[in-house]
């Protein structure tokens, strides 16, 4: 996944799924530019 829109003012930019606990990196439009934040459950996060 390259990119995701999640709301009008928050874009996910990637996922490394690599280790146990997916890494999201995250784009706050017209704020901080990259919130980078470990998730514990990715397919929850992205409501798939």
């Amino acid at each position: 996944m390259n990119e995701a829109t999640m709301s009008s003012d928050v874009r996910l930019t990637s996922v490394e799924a690599d280790s146990a606990r997916p890494v999201l990196t995250v784009e706050r439009l017209g704020a901080d530019p990259l919130i980078a934040f470990v998730a514990a459950d990715a397919d929850t996060w992205l409501g798939t």
